[in-house]
């Protein structure tokens, strides 16, 4: 019997060849866990990279999980976000779900988590920042996109937002009212203002001048229904 070095019977085997790897089971020689027989001796199904227990030098029936192997085909891979680096299951880059052997080129990503694929590599999606791992919203007043908590790139124009340095303000001629642009048009006459809205410039070109936080018509010119009308229409008014 192979691997047997006491036996009662050719059937029933007391004592098997530890030193290749056997082991005693019900009268019987088998391989060890890990081992596979190949003639009269047990070998490692450490061939297989990754590999617990096979049936023989490429049939793989248990992997080392703890470690972050996962079946394959008959061997052992490394799960999704790994890949092998000298026997090891090593992390791809944040957000890489799938990379080649470098670890440096990714051809999947962690879209669950708001990864998205770019080229070989994968960014965050727009509106979101890398924040120790993982995908953050952008949440500065008006930003589309942003690289940090306060690093704005991109702003809501059609919301009349611009950059400005790093965060956004509201356009020439807008204020900021809560977290949307309201136009300085709330103040007759005024072309910029302030929070209020307190206004800081007045259309001149339509004879309003800035009077305390509003527009007023400038001297020789009166209000008439929201526009100034020249006080010259009245005979010998000034």
């Amino acid at each position: 019997m192979v691997g047997c070095v006491d036996c009662t019977s050719n059937t029933a085997c007391t004592s098997c060849n530890s030193a290749q790897n056997f082991e005693l089971g019900a009268g019987v020689c088998a391989c060890a866990n890990g081992y596979y027989p190949s003639g009269s001796t047990c070998l490692s199904c450490s061939v297989i990279t990754g590999c617990l227990a096979c049936t023989d030098a490429s049939t793989c029936t248990s992997c080392d999980t703890i470690n972050l192997f996962q079946p394959s085909a008959g061997v052992c891979s490394c799960i999704d976000g790994f890949y092998l680096l000298s026997g090891n299951c090593a992390p791809c880059p944040v957000g890489c779900t799938i990379c080649d052997s470098t670890g440096s080129t990714c051809s999947a990503c962690d879209t669950t988590n708001g990864f998205t694929l770019n080229g070989t590599t994968c960014d965050c999606n727009g509106g979101t920042y890398l924040s120790g791992g993982t995908c953050v919203a952008c949440t500065l007043t008006g930003c589309l996109n942003c690289t940090a908590a306060a690093v704005c790139t991109t702003c809501n124009t059609a919301g009349q937002f611009t950059i400005s340095g790093s965060t956004c303000v509201c356009q020439a001629g807008y204020y900021l009212s809560g977290t949307v642009c309201a136009s300085c048009t709330v103040v007759p006459g005024c072309t910029a203002c302030s929070s209020g809205p307190t206004c800081t410039a007045c259309d001149t070109a339509s004879n309003y001048v800035v009077s305390g936080s509003i527009c007023a018509c400038a001297s020789g010119y009166y209000n008439n229904s929201g526009t100034c009308a020249s006080c010259s229409v009245i005979p010998s008014c000034l």
